[in-house]
């Protein structure tokens, strides 16, 4: 199908490095005839991309339009992860993460992510409370 060509496209030039390229050709999949098959794998690449160029907010919103696309693919869960760490938001990365591990049991990936967001959210010190004057 055309969505699948621009996706193989896409694949060839994030393997190059070239995450703004290949993330065009993600959008076009997704605009494409057949792409209902390919969606979550356009979605989860393309969150992929926009988390390597730094752009977080984008790359949580491609990986939750994964998880609407496919709820019991792990990738999209280790996507949503991965771009609420890099947002700070490490609780809610956490449990992403570990819904990742529960789809792909034993993947070491995912096992160590969920470890290091462990240790973050271990050491990060917890939320003061505001004082009321006497």
């Amino acid at each position: 199908s055309a969505a699948e060509l621009q996706r193989q496209e896409g694949n060839r030039l994030f393997s190059k490095g070239e995450w703004n390229l290949a993330s065009e050709c993600y959008q076009k999949a997704l605009a494409a005839e057949g792409k209902e098959a390919i969606a979550h794998l356009a979605h989860s690449n393309r969150s992929l991309c926009r988390y390597n160029m730094g752009h977080f907010d984008d790359a949580l919103h491609d990986a939750e339009k994964t998880i609407a696309c496919k709820r019991e693919w792990h990738k999209g869960w280790a996507r949503k992860a991965a771009a609420l760490d890099a947002k700070g938001m490490i609780e809610e990365a956490l449990s992403a993460a570990r819904q990742a591990l529960s789809l792909e049991l034993g993947n070491p990936e995912y096992r160590k992510l969920a470890n290091t967001l462990r240790s973050k959210l271990d050491a990060s010190p917890p939320p003061t409370t505001k004082k009321k004057a006497a």
